[in-house]
């Protein structure tokens, strides 16, 4: 049996449109130690017959009878990966040529790192755009309380450690159980994100039914963290701004960034308290996010400074919206 120093797992239900793209990116890869191991979670178009068409030592094929599911047809994949790193693929995108040169040769130089992302550009229905995330392990996890910060099929990771810890993927969050898998990994695992573009991530038209699922699932996901932090405070008025906030449906008036201000400080000391994440770090992380918020608003000139200065928000916070209004205030003058 022919073992590879990655895996890289790709699974496919019904992907015959950009399914060859994929593979032929995968097998265009600098780093050349790999075997590309294709799950059809029985897929009732073409698939099968477009990946048997490759004449090519380094594929190998589970041909599932019936469907598992995206989280389904993964654990499948992991249990059966001869490779000591395993590469998420997805079957629409693309990878750069040296992506898994890259991200072997990261985990080499960082034994501590478990867990490795990258940041990907957009192509498809959302052209051009590049998706970056939280470098460290500290940000990363703070991250999730508002996001999923690990881009799926950017992601490689040692597949010892998710058996050592029992980590699988849930078939109940299909549609989210990247997220979910990463958030329970979080006690046990180290992460990490490569700021470079190793992918390009194909952005495609979702079902409204897909779409309602994912962020049904990824809500409860954020819930069950910040439940750790703020337990008796968490009421149903803060979970719906913390909503508002993740998607960035910001409401353009004072009272609604004082009432983010006043969650931000919950969440604060809840940490402080519980000391879940490096309270220093988790603090100015959050002020960043209060910072942002504001600006925004601003920005949108929904707020002048006569209003920032009755805010009642961190005065740091509001020194430094200030400073930078009055910055871009006298560039402008100076321009004219």
């Amino acid at each position: 049996m022919k073992t590879s120093l990655v895996t890289v797992l790709m699974p496919v239900y019904n992907g015959e449109k950009y399914l060859s793209e994929a593979i032929e990116s995968v097998l265009a890869q600098t780093f050349t130690d790999f075997e590309l191991l294709i799950v059809n979670d029985a897929s009732t178009d073409n698939s099968l017959s477009i990946i048997q068409n490759y004449n090519d030592d380094r594929i190998r094929v589970i041909d599932n009878k019936f469907a598992k599911g995206i989280a389904g047809a993964l654990n499948t994949g992991i249990d059966e990966a001869r490779g000591d790193l395993i590469a998420r693929m997805d079957s629409d995108d693309i990878c750069n040529p040296d992506r898994l040169e890259i991200q072997f040769d990261y985990l080499e130089k960082n034994k501590n790192v478990d867990i490795c992302g990258s940041w990907l550009k957009t192509f498809g229905e959302l052209d051009g755009v590049v998706w970056k995330h939280p470098l460290n392990d500290e940000d990363i996890k703070i991250q999730m309380l508002f996001s999923c910060p690990i881009a799926h099929p950017s992601v490689i990771f040692r597949k010892n450690k998710l058996i050592l810890h029992n980590l699988k993927y849930l078939s109940e969050r299909n549609g989210a159980e990247d997220y979910e898998l990463w958030v329970r990994a979080s006690a046990f695992l180290n992460f990490a994100n490569i700021p470079q573009e190793l992918l390009n991530y194909r952005v495609l038209k979702k079902s409204y039914e897909y779409t309602k699922r994912q962020n049904r699932f990824s809500e409860e996901i954020r819930i069950q963290q910040l439940k750790k932090i703020v337990e008796a405070d968490m009421h149903r008025k803060y979970i719906a701004l913390h909503e508002k906030i993740v998607h960035w449906e910001l409401e353009y008036n004072p009272k609604f960034i004082e009432s983010s201000q006043n969650w931000f400080n919950l969440i604060i000391k809840g940490n402080a308290l519980h000391k879940i994440y490096p309270v220093s770090r988790f603090k100015n992380r959050l002020h960043v996010m209060m910072y942002d918020i504001c600006w925004a608003i601003m920005n949108e000139k929904k707020l002048g400074l006569k209003d920032v200065f009755f805010l009642k928000i961190n005065l740091l916070i509001k020194l430094k919206i200030i400073y930078f209004f009055l910055l871009k205030r006298a560039r402008a003058a100076i321009t004219i």
